[in-house]
């Protein structure tokens, strides 16, 4: 099975979805510092690289895994989820792990995610590893997708790892990756119509709002992209980004707590284009 690097497979395509098999996927439960039904390599006193954050994809949580310092080496974040080594029921095969993130990743690391698929005899039957670098670090959400490659059999069972490594040497401290709404899908996300691109703005959500809203966004080709908020008057009252992306659908969080009450102008602008949407903003 080899591992994929990918460049980003960033579109949400409108496919049918199968019930998603993974456990507790958007990581909203959480038992003493782990998250449900996922192993972690926390050690409670020494090192504790996989914690939860507020700074969400979707629900209120999500799994921050990072690379710290302990036992005289870089020691990076891993999550495993295989219900104790015997997996995870599924009752069919799929095309992808998909994944959102936001990603810091230093130097020559990188974060991979894999998936592996079983039959009742705890033969493979398929699976698939991908991983995104430095150059796919965004500090807004983005999917990635990893294509699942089945050889044959019926899959009863699976298991996915998540984990940052490096392409030379020991991971860099430092590296941190945000994981959240993990999705065993039936789509590979290649070649399909649905996947086509295009540059837009969509409305906040929620909207209107008086806390953290999601603005939803689109670019069709790479470049060089600027969001920021303006008030009635067309004073500029918050800059949601700058910076170089690829072609994807994205989602940037605005916030809402640090402004009067009030309609807002939220502007998107990439290579001579622009894109507006209304924010309500309510206290």
């Amino acid at each position: 099975m080899k591992t994929i690097l990918l460049n980003l497979c960033l579109s949400l395509p409108l496919f049918a979805l199968a019930q998603n098999p993974v456990p507790n996927p958007g990581m909203e439960t959480w038992t003493q510092g782990n998250p449900n039904n996922w192993l972690t390599n926390n050690v409670v006193g020494t090192a504790i690289p996989v914690t939860q954050t507020s700074d969400a994809h979707g629900g209120s949580l999500a799994a921050k895994l990072e690379v710290l310092s302990a036992f005289g080496n870089p020691f990076p974040g891993l999550l495993t989820c295989n219900a104790g080594g015997a997996g995870f029921p599924v009752s069919q095969s799929y095309g992808s792990l998909r994944y959102y993130y936001k990603a810091n990743l230093l130097a020559s690391d990188f974060f991979s995610g894999t998936a592996i698929f079983y039959d009742a005899a705890s033969g493979t039957t398929g699976g698939g590893s991908g991983a995104i670098t430095a150059a796919n670090n965004s500090n807004v959400y983005v999917q990635a997708v990893v294509p699942i490659t089945n050889i044959g059999g019926t899959p009863v069972t699976a298991a996915l790892s998540l984990t940052i490594s490096s392409l030379v040497g020991l991971a860099t401290v430092g590296s941190f990756v945000q994981i959240d709404d993990i999705l065993l899908s039936t789509s590979t996300g290649v070649g399909e119509e649905s996947d086509v691109i295009r540059l837009d703005l969509s409305s906040p959500q929620p909207n209107p709002a008086s806390g953290i809203s999601l603005l939803p966004f689109s670019l069709e080709e790479q470049g060089e992209v600027e969001i920021n908020v303006y008030n009635v008057q067309g004073v500029l009252v918050q800059k949601v980004l700058q910076q170089e992306m690829i072609a994807g659908r994205y989602k940037a969080e605005i916030d809402a707590r640090s402004l009067p009450a009030g309609i807002y102008n939220c502007v998107l602008k990439t290579g001579g284009q622009q894109r507006n949407t209304r924010w309500v903003v309510k206290h």
